[in-house]
């Protein structure tokens, strides 16, 4: 959680972004990777984001989806 804070307020503070939709999209970054059973029974991030545009709009849902790390399907590090 305090990763996910850290990024928020420096999106804010050092990058200087003031838009609602993106500090909302930093704190719920890896939401999709590491809670996506726990957003929704099915568990798939799909689903995930449908639950996240739902509940925060559209638009934070597709800012998380951006800078979700894609499914690990090769064995690899998830976070290679």
């Amino acid at each position: 959680m305090y990763h996910r804070l850290r990024v928020a307020i420096a999106i804010g503070s050092h990058y200087g972004v003031d838009d609602p939709d993106v500090t909302c999209a930093a704190l719920l970054h890896g939401s999709v990777e590491d809670h996506a059973a726990e957003l929704t029974p099915k568990g798939g991030r799909d689903a995930a984001l449908t639950i996240l545009a739902a509940r925060f709009r559209p638009r934070v849902a597709e800012l998380v989806a951006a800078v979700t790390n894609p499914e690990n399907t090769d064995g690899q590090d998830k976070n290679r």
